[in-house]
């Protein structure tokens, strides 16, 4: 026995954050004490531009 099949048709506004995003930069880390950038550090930075940009209230920009 199969049910039977049913159609629909979902609508929805995204409301809130995205209009206008903020640019921000955020640079690697800087290796402090004549130590080496870590992989720990390069990943630190990775995830907080991508979590920015995933807020939708920030644009990352190139730091340069």
């Amino acid at each position: 026995m199969r049910a039977p099949e049913v159609g629909a048709q979902v609508r929805g506004e995204i409301v809130g954050p995205g209009a206008t995003r903020m640019p921000v930069a955020v640079p690697e880390l800087k290796p402090l004490g004549g130590f080496e950038r870590s992989a720990e550090a390069h990943e630190f930075t990775k995830v907080l531009r991508r979590d920015l940009e995933m807020s939708g209230l920030f644009r990352v920009i190139d730091p340069q």
